[in-house]
């Protein structure tokens, strides 16, 4: 991910509208799932009954613990990921467009070149 971040803001890495589009719409739909996991992750924060004696408490913290300080860093973690990714590709279809424009000018500028070439261009013969 770092190298792809890396290539994205060098310029080198580049996405047209289409592939970045159908990219963006899936990483929202994985983006709301990871949100909806994580506010879900709040309801195992609660007290599991396997039993009222040492044991049944003891593995009922834990339980518990193990849920709510696993699930959720992690969740939070690859939402953030998510959020790297999301960048990355907006930046690499901002150097499509970036790319495509320039081009866009060169050839144009070459146009006009030749257009000021005797025999080239706009002239009729």
């Amino acid at each position: 991910m770092r190298d792809v971040k890396k290539e994205a803001k060098k310029g080198s890495l580049q996405l047209s509208d289409e592939a970045a589009e159908g990219l963006l719409t899936a990483l929202a739909e994985i983006q709301a799932t990871v949100n909806q996991l994580v506010r879900d992750s709040k309801e195992l924060d609660v007290p599991l009954r396997l039993g009222n004696n040492f044991v049944g408490r003891t593995m009922s913290d834990r339980l518990r613990e193990a849920a709510t300080s696993a699930a959720t860093p992690v969740l939070q973690d690859f939402g953030s990921v998510l959020d790297d990714l999301e960048l990355t590709v907006r930046a690499a279809r901002k150097n499509f467009k970036t790319t495509d424009a320039d081009a866009k000018e060169q050839l144009e500028k070459a146009r006009r070149r030749l257009d000021d070439v005797e025999g080239y261009g706009g002239e009729s013969r």
